[in-house]
């Protein structure tokens, strides 16, 4: 669990009040925050990758796998495609369709509340388009498929 909040929560969270306590990250404004971003999310989720590489259960591989190559497709997308793909719909997608996946409906609902919610206030706040949206949703579904492939594999 502490490998998972960390990797998955905490570390992708912490680049938000770097970028703002480092002056001169700030002030290159919010595209050098979104790169500063996906570097954290990277870090997080590849070390949530090692982890289940190592220790993890089929389960956790399967979960911890998909965020990893999320980000991946994510950054591929977004640097070399230059499709902007969101990746606050991919991440808050991911509880959402796992809880539902292991069977957890009752926190599926809350987590597809929140998933909504940020879904909305990207698109309110014209941090994304709807066309943003949809390819974070892409970059998941993707991710989703390519680690529980690799994970039957372990079954």
């Amino acid at each position: 669990m502490i490998i998972g909040v960390t990797g998955l929560v905490l570390l992708p969270l912490a680049a938000y009040p770097v970028h703002r306590l480092i002056p001169k990250l700030h002030e290159a404004g919010r595209e050098k925050q979104r790169k500063i971003a996906f570097i954290f999310s990277l870090a997080g989720y590849a070390l949530c990758f090692a982890y289940a590489l190592f220790r993890g259960t089929v389960s956790v591989k399967l979960i911890y796998f998909t965020y990893f190559i999320t980000v991946v497709i994510l950054t591929v997308f977004n640097k070399l495609l230059k499709i902007r793909a969101s990746g606050h719909t991919a991440s808050s997608l991911s509880p959402c369709f796992f809880a539902f996946y292991f069977g957890f409906f009752s926190a599926g609902i809350v987590f597809a509340i929140v998933f909504c919610t940020s879904v909305w206030a990207s698109l309110y706040l014209k941090r994304h388009k709807a066309v943003d949206v949809s390819m974070g949703v892409v970059s998941f579904i993707i991710s989703f498929a390519v680690a529980r492939l690799c994970t039957g594999f372990l079954i």
